[in-house]
């Protein structure tokens, strides 16, 4: 599958990524400082970026009886960074250490443990966070795996699916608080235009002129849908321009399985912010909004029944709670005043995106039948709409919990 940059141009192939046999994994991983004997490399979750590994270990393990030997195993998650999307992972893994050390040092003067709170990398063997395979270009990773924690795709609407999007919001506004010190703009900006809406806008126009397979005659109204509010697409990048929006330090991907649910303990609790790959300058505005989007619509993201698609005003309500709590005292009034377009635009964002795909041929999302980006698209629109509608209540409820 062909992947296009911003101007329409190849840059590369989406799917035809290398593949490695065990011993090849196993050879990659000896490349990191990993302790115990590796015994096993093998394929780990589902992301559509990234290729990721699990690495299993024989630790020795002190145990009371003399001679006896004993071992336990320990896991590890080793990662290929796809350079077909980061273009300069020298930069994206610089932005990755700068942000883990400032975490982990406001972690731990807090009397907590990064261990359990935070992704830790495990560096190569030549000390760097990062390992760059010669023969083949490819560029590689490695963290701890935390144990007894797991994510989550949607929340339900549930007393407990409340719960769980309050302690996302709790947890996603603690991880840019204590970051909050780290200007943004020491950053690299390792996706140009990520979150810029007027850019995503051209790139739309550039898929209409595109027009694969002669899709436009199957989305007019999408693509009427979208032009309608071309002019607020601007709102956001205008108030970061003019110094009115500060810049900070943004996961940029604040999506409800971005964060690590710890179920160690007698309650399972929000604890860890992972996928850091996007870290760089933003606004938090933006990283509402995607929790937003991602959270407060109990729907999937290609739902093609768009009466099931819908922002929940009580799951919003926890959202805002839960960010607030974390964040109150830090956001500043403009950021306060503008949470709502986070939602709207992030949410548009995405929809143009989708919709842009489908009119190149989707040659950037994967799919799994033919229309499922417009399906996408049309998802993200009926939840603007949803957004539109519900506006004053919205409002009300960020009123409510930030002063």
């Amino acid at each position: 599958m062909i992947l296009l940059d911003q101007n329409n141009s190849r840059i590369g192939f989406m799917q035809q990524r290398p593949t490695y046999s065990l011993p090849q994994r196993v050879a990659i991983a000896r490349q990191f400082q990993i302790p115990g004997d590796i015994y096993m490399v093998s394929p780990y979750g589902g992301g559509h970026i990234n290729d990721t590994f699990q690495v299993e270990t024989k630790v020795a393990v002190s145990v009371s009886s003399p001679g006896t030997n004993a071992y336990a195993t320990k896991r590890f998650l080793l990662q290929r960074i796809n350079t077909v999307v980061f273009k300069h992972p020298e930069q994206v893994m610089q932005n990755i250490q700068q942000v883990l050390e400032a975490l982990h040092a406001s972690i731990r003067a807090a009397g907590g443990d990064p261990y359990r709170e935070s992704l830790v990398l495990v560096n190569a063997t030549d000390g760097k966070a990062y390992w760059k395979k010669a023969d083949d270009n490819t560029w590689w990773r490695c963290y701890h795996f935390i144990e007894l924690a797991r994510t989550y795709d949607f929340i339900a609407t549930s007393d407990e699916g409340m719960r769980i999007a309050y302690q996302a919001a709790f947890a996603f506004g603690m991880f840019q608080k204590h970051l909050a010190a780290l200007p943004g703009i020491k950053l690299f900006e390792t996706i140009e235009n990520f979150h810029h809406t007027p850019a995503r806008i051209e790139q739309l126009k550039l898929a209409i002129k595109t027009n694969h397979g002669n899709r436009l005659s199957e989305c007019s109204d999408e693509l009427a849908f979208a032009a309608k509010r071309y002019a607020e697409g601007s709102t956001l990048v205008r108030l970061l321009s003019a110094g009115q929006l500060p810049s900070r330090v943004c996961l940029n991907d604040t999506k409800i399985n971005n964060v690590l649910f710890d179920f160690s303990g007698s309650f399972e609790t929000a604890r860890v912010v992972i996928d850091l790959d996007t870290v760089m300058p933003g606004t938090w505005v933006y990283d509402f909004g995607d929790l937003v989007r991602t959270a407060a619509c109990p729907a999937a993201e290609d739902e093609r029944d768009l009466s099931k698609v819908a922002l929940n005003l009580q799951l919003f309500e926890q959202l805002v709670k839960g960010w607030a709590q974390a964040l109150e005292t830090v956001l500043t009034k403009t950021e306060k005043g503008n949470l709502l377009w986070g939602g709207k635009l992030i949410t548009y964002n995405m929809g143009i995106r989708f919709l842009a795909d489908y009119l190149r041929g989707d040659t950037y999302y994967r799919i799994s039948y033919p229309d499922q980006n417009l399906v996408r698209c049309r998802t993200q629109f009926k939840l603007i709409q949803d957004m539109e509608k519900n506006r004053d209540s919205m409002n009300a409820i960020l009123k409510e919990y930030l002063s």
